[in-house]
């Protein structure tokens, strides 16, 4: 419908004598604009049965109607419809039926003979209030989706800071207050198995929704913060009073995560494996949030897995040059699994000592910064965020990782607004590959081999 056209205003007429139905009728149809008269009742019974069905706006009722009487028909239909505005048309001026129409919250009485104008006058007013009961609630709905949205970028501003900006003591305060969460909680790192998504791109067109799927899921049992989704991640930061994080703590995040894997599948039919960081204060967020990415790379071990229940593993340091590859191949290509390797990197270099951890770390970043920005304009400015060797010195091994987790974010945001152009980049390796094979027996496989996609 048009926004300018005019919803059709719906009659229900209950009512058993033939000349007030065609006067009835002919006031509705000639005289009220967009007026419908959607049935006509000839019994009690029969009127609440058509109020359940046609859904009418406004009902016309005799009191005296086959079956039971009228008053009686209107007690039955305010179990069924609260809201629909309801006339009486009476032979009697019986004060006993008035009152009690009053307290069935009936909106008028007339008297039979029905006068066309004065009936007319009776319809339009039920009609005027219609339309502006209609245009105060499009109003409102206006409101609170306008309030929803700013509610929405104070969320994300939220975990974007928690999670990826070193200075932000003052805001973390504001934002406490505004979404109304603890100053204690947990990250929980939901991962959307890339294999379902036809086409990854579009999930982002769905995420309003999956949005609101989350918020009902956890807003029934604690308060909680969803983060833009980042590839095939999101991060939600879970409110709870408790800091001990005990067994029976532990327990309950699990829970939660098998109502949410749930519902994202019965919902949208996504698989998710979700990771769940330990309980910190809020200004150690950030160390519940590298445990709740660690942990989906346990993810064989089951759908949901725990900080606690981890069964670390050695790292080996030769393997950095292969994750490192398949990283920027990541990048390049514009895949969904740059999270889990930058990760595994990280894991990797943490038993190294600092300086070669840091130097490490550097080369890393700048490798992906280059990567990233290779065909773009201006790409100096990928790298003007990096640290002085000296200041990361003198930070912990956890601030660190941190600085490196803000850097690399920084980095996947660009990537994803330059997405078409990466996704034309890997049509244009596959196109190449294919110039210089063309003589020879080409398979889909190798093609598909060449430019790292399945």
């Amino acid at each position: 419908m048009e926004d300018n056209e005019s919803p059709m205003f719906k009659v229900l007429i209950a009512e058993t004598d033939v000349e007030t139905i065609k006067v009835i009728t002919r006031v509705i149809e000639e005289k009220i604009k967009d007026g419908h008269v959607v049935a006509v009742a000839n019994s009690g019974r029969e009127a609440v049965s058509e109020t359940i069905n046609c859904e009418p706006d406004l009902i016309i009722i005799a009191i005296r109607i086959a079956g039971m009487n009228g008053l009686e028909a209107i007690r039955q239909i305010r179990h069924v419809n609260k809201h629909v505005r309801i006339i009486i048309v009476s032979a009697y001026d019986y004060f006993e039926f008035a009152r009690e129409a009053m307290l069935l919250n009936v909106n008028d009485y007339l008297l039979k003979p029905l006068r066309t104008e004065q009936l007319y006058e009776a319809v339009q007013r039920e009609q005027d209030y219609i339309k502006g009961k209609q245009e105060r609630l499009k109003k409102f709905q206006k409101e609170e989706h306008l309030l929803q949205d700013a509610l929405r970028f104070v969320e994300s501003s939220f975990m974007y800071s928690l999670l990826y900006n070193s200075k932000y003591d003052v805001e973390i305060n504001q934002y406490i207050e505004l979404l109304g969460i603890e100053e204690t909680g947990y990250i929980m790192n939901i991962e959307i198995t890339p294999v379902v998504i036809s086409n990854y791109w579009d999930l982002g067109k769905a995420m309003e929704r999956i949005y609101r799927r989350l918020k009902g899921i956890i807003n029934e049992k604690t308060s909680c913060a969803v983060g833009s989704k980042i590839m095939n991640h999101i991060m939600i930061f879970v409110s709870s009073s408790n800091t001990r994080d005990t067994k029976e703590d532990q327990l309950e995040a699990i829970k939660l995560a098998k109502q949410i894997i749930k519902g994202l599948k019965d919902t949208f039919g996504l698989e998710v494996s979700i990771g769940i960081g330990s309980t910190k204060p809020i200004e150690n967020i950030h160390e519940s949030y590298l445990e709740a990415l660690r942990c989906v790379k346990y993810k064989y071990e089951g759908q949901i897995i725990h900080s606690k229940e981890i069964r670390h593993k050695q790292p080996m340091i030769y393997d950095y040059g292969e994750q490192t590859k398949k990283l920027l191949d990541t990048i390049k290509y514009n895949k969904q699994d740059a999270l889990d390797l930058f990760m595994t990197i990280i894991e990797l270099l943490r038993p190294l000592p600092s300086m070669e951890r840091i130097n490490k770390l550097m080369e890393v970043l700048i490798l992906v910064s280059f990567e990233a920005g290779k065909g773009q304009k201006g790409q100096d400015h990928f790298f003007e965020h990096f640290a002085d060797m000296n200041d990361l010195l003198a930070l912990t091994v956890e601030q660190q990782e941190a600085w490196a987790w803000r850097r690399f974010h920084s980095i996947l945001k660009v990537i994803g607004m330059d997405k078409n152009d990466r996704k034309s980049n890997i049509i244009n390796v596959a196109l190449e590959y294919i110039g210089r094979h063309y003589n020879e027996e080409l398979m889909l496989n190798d093609i598909s081999e060449y430019v790292n996609l399945s």
